[in-house]
């Protein structure tokens, strides 16, 4: 483990009004998410995937890469 001198800090980002959370993280996937979203649903060849069932919607480049980098974590 990395040891250091400052404080971790927690940032937590709830997206409401207008944001679609299903097409934020996407659980690309899962057969159900394409079958009850066929006017809006995202596939994979559109998305960031960052394991084998979920993804980032192509929108979204930053957070995937601090995703990589172990600086974002999807709760």
């Amino acid at each position: 483990m990395t040891s250091t001198t400052e404080d971790p800090i927690l940032v937590v980002i709830q997206l409401t009004g207008d944001n679609d959370y299903m097409n934020t993280v996407i659980t690309y996937a899962d057969v159900r998410y394409h079958d009850n979203r066929p006017t809006v649903d995202i596939f994979a060849e559109q998305v960031l995937p960052f394991d084998d069932h979920f993804t980032f919607n192509s929108a979204l480049p930053e957070c995937n890469t601090l995703h990589e980098a172990g600086k974002v974590v999807v709760i």
